[in-house]
């Protein structure tokens, strides 16, 4: 009876102490996708809805801004996209390591600008589209309350007059948990 008693007490002692368990998270990234415009930076908030301290189930909402500007046939060009997503999120936090998995939705803006001998501006294609998305993951809490991470997004668009109809992200960013 000892033993029992003893394992009923130190079971939820070692999972309370094996991860960390917050309930919130900002995240800032750099990110790099395979179709242009290539270059962005993403915000997203998080919020965990797991009772586990091990196990996480999350709720994200994400943004991101893509921009790029280069010439071709000496006509300048500036693509912009911008997108917001919901997604949701299930991982593990094992020590140090935390990976994650999960899908998501979302909405993309997409414009191209034309300009040529600089001073005719055209506004060649603007869209917007659905998309969905898999993620994964790897978060590292080397801190309290700080988390770098690194993940792949691919996703799919629903429409593709303007903008690629699938690319894969690179995600490099720092989660501030509360």
């Amino acid at each position: 009876m000892k033993h029992l008693i003893k394992s009923l007490i130190l079971v939820p002692v070692l999972f309370f102490f094996a991860a960390e368990s917050y309930g919130q998270a900002i995240g800032i990234s750099y990110e790099n996708r395979s179709e242009k415009p290539t270059n962005g930076i993403g915000l997203h908030f998080e919020k965990d809805l797991s009772p586990l301290p091990v196990l996480t189930l999350n709720l994200r909402l994400h943004g991101t801004y893509f921009s790029e500007d280069y010439t071709s046939q000496a006509t300048e060009v500036s693509e912009k996209s911008y997108e917001i997503g919901f997604g949701l999120l299930g991982g593990a936090n094992l020590g140090i390591v935390a990976p994650y998995a999960g899908v998501g939705i979302g909405l993309d803006f997409f414009d191209r600008e034309f300009e040529t001998a600089g001073t005719l501006l055209l506004k060649e294609g603007s869209e917007q589209a659905f998309f969905y998305y898999g993620v994964v993951g790897l978060g590292v809490s080397a801190l309290p309350f700080v988390r770098p991470y690194i993940e792949y997004r691919y996703r799919g668009i629903t429409t593709d007059d303007y903008m690629p109809s699938e690319n894969g992200t690179f995600a490099i960013g720092v989660q501030l948990r509360f």
